[in-house]
């Protein structure tokens, strides 16, 4: 079975997603994606993408946005010409950072299995849709549309849909129509308990700096609680703006806060493994490696009761699903007070995330790819 793995996807859960299924599937992949994104394999072909100035004057903001999306469509004209040169049994596509499913013509979309780990939500969660700015909805209107347009008209025509949660499954049902299945996230070896019992000295929030994730609510639910222990928030990339808006809610609280910005795997599990709670309270996120990866280095975790995040979890055994409110959050952070409940918890959670399997992800995702590339070849003979 040959197989075309595609993306457009840089350093984050997603890309992590990526690169930990492909390193378990039994099968040869040739990676196609744009010099945009960030490689998955060893040997990929790279089609060439060119954006403008990523902050240009906001002046000229809305110019540069559509040659930019302009481009993108180019880039996949391109794209889907090399995929066919390669003439793959089944495409596996992942998400594109801009438009979600990524542009691609029907007959190569007929023949792809798609891992979305979320629907492109700026189109369907009005929640989202209200906090864009006035002054620019009128201009960047027709961008958003066509944006949509392309994301939608790739889907509908993809056989097999996989994604991360239940949650997320009903998601895409109510953004696109479209029908698909969970295929469970795993927990790279890396990510292990301690061999020796360490000192949990912080409350920990790891994810993007954006108010999205939560930060400021871990922050203030650290104040509320009197555990009086420091905050650590890790992110892959700096946002100086949001970085100094969380240090404001810190000296508020009255909140030690360390920020630490792209720290290797060894770093984040010796975080995870001395940390007496792992927050993740983000908004409706549609899973979370997060919480797994927490859990797996011996880390109880709270996390927010909405989207797929309480999937995660046993809960009160590896940890607890709450409100998004700094009550909700502070209140049940500070039941661990009881210094003898973080070990507790966190031997039960490193139980738990032991059961969640990269080869186990793969071994279901080939089946679908295979699946996929039968019923292409079926199809095919009978054109034929």
């Amino acid at each position: 079975m040959k197989v075309v793995l595609i993306h457009n996807q840089r350093p984050g859960g997603c890309h992590r997603r990526i690169v930990e299924q492909w390193r378990h599937l039994d099968v040869p992949v040739t990676e196609i994606t744009f010099e945009w994104a960030s490689t998955v394999t060893d040997d990929p072909v790279i089609v060439p993408l060119t954006f403008r100035d990523n902050q240009p004057h906001p002046l000229v903001r809305p110019a540069t946005r559509y040659l930019d999306l302009f481009s993108l469509m180019a880039s996949y004209t391109q794209m889907a010409q090399v995929i066919r040169d390669h003439d793959p049994d089944v495409i596996w596509m992942n998400p594109c950072h801009y438009l979600q499913a990524m542009w691609l013509p029907a007959d190569l979309a007929s023949r792809s299995v798609f891992y979305c780990d979320e629907p492109r939500r700026i189109d369907y969660e009005e929640n989202l849709r209200q906090a864009t700015r006035l002054r620019t909805r009128l201009p960047y209107w027709p961008l958003r549309r066509l944006a949509r347009h392309l994301d939608r008209s790739t889907i509908v025509h993809i056989p097999r849909i996989a994604t991360n949660s239940h949650y997320t499954v009903g998601q895409i049902r109510r953004a696109y129509g479209c029908r698909s299945e969970v295929v469970r996230l795993g927990v790279s070896p890396q990510f292990r308990p301690p061999d020796t019992p360490v000192e949990r000295t912080h409350l920990l929030s790891v994810g993007n700096l954006i108010p999205t994730k939560g930060h400021d609510l871990v922050i203030a639910a650290a104040g509320r609680s009197g555990l009086g222990l420091p905050v650590v928030v890790v992110s892959h990339k700096s946002n100086p703006g949001e970085e100094a808006r969380l240090r404001d809610i810190a000296r508020e609280a009255g909140v030690e806060l360390r920020v630490v910005i792209d720290v290797s795997d060894d770093e984040l599990v010796a975080l995870y493994q001395s940390a007496t709670v792992t927050l993740y309270v983000s908004h409706a996120e549609p899973f979370g490696l997060v919480s797994i990866e927490a859990q797996a280095c011996g880390s109880p975790v709270i996390v927010s009761d909405e989207g797929g995040l309480p999937e995660s979890i046993v809960p009160g055994v590896t940890g607890w699903a709450v409100p998004r409110t700094v009550a909700g959050v502070g209140d049940v952070l500070a039941e661990f007070a009881d210094t003898d409940l973080a070990d507790k918890f966190g031997a039960a959670a490193a139980e738990h995330a032991a059961t969640w399997s990269w080869a186990d992800s793969a071994r279901r995702l080939e089946t679908m790819l295979a699946e996929v590339a039968e019923v292409a070849e079926e199809s095919g003979r009978s054109r034929a």
